[in-house]
């Protein structure tokens, strides 16, 4: 049985909006190719798209003009002859790439974002870890216990109590937006 720590909600916040800039990059990547070539309309198709968009276009703009061209030229030449400048296309995919985050394609006119939230859990997991977590967890409810019964506008007020349990328990447990929380580095070591 495993008992959660922790969810890494800053990290969390953090990779979602890296997977919000990439569907944006995306369109714009998106809108590049619909210059270029008609968009894919099935799932694989555009995984393909999605996972190396200059190649799915070279092959896909190839695969229309190479049987209508009776010399063997390369690829380059064959886009020059063409008039077709990459260079946009290129730009946008330098963005796209340099973003993280993972996209999904949904249907012909709809990506999403994807943001596994159990990626941002922690959890104790083997008897140690979750005993400790309990050892932690009780230390944190006496401690509130007791400076609510002395303090009546505790946690108001007295913040620096918490910081002094922290420090006199050796980071058994930490402080986090203003409260008290296990400590998951304690607890998984």
């Amino acid at each position: 049985m495993k008992k959660l720590i922790k969810f890494e909600e800053l990290e969390y916040r953090k990779a979602k909006g890296q997977s919000e800039k990439k569907l944006d990059a995306w369109y714009k990547v998106a809108e590049e190719v619909e210059r270029l070539i008609t968009m894919p309309s099935t799932k694989q198709q555009n995984e393909l798209l999605m996972s190396n968009p200059l190649d799915y276009v070279t092959k896909a703009i190839e695969a229309v003009h190479r049987p209508n061209i009776n010399i063997p030229v390369s690829t380059e030449k064959l886009f020059e002859m063409l008039e077709i400048n990459l260079a946009p296309l290129k730009k946008a995919i330098e963005g796209y790439s340099k973003l993280s985050g993972k996209l999904v394609w949904i249907n012909s006119t709809q990506i999403s974002t994807i943001t596994d939230k159990e990626k941002f859990m922690i959890y104790a997991e083997t008897e140690k870890e979750i005993e400790r977590l309990d050892a932690s967890t009780k230390l944190i409810e006496a401690f509130n216990g007791l400076m609510a019964m002395e303090h009546i506008d505790f946690p108001n007020h007295q913040n620096h109590k918490l910081h002094e349990l922290r420090k006199a328990t050796g980071n058994i447990v930490d402080w986090e937006n203003g409260e008290l929380i296990p400590n998951a580095y304690w607890i998984k070591s």
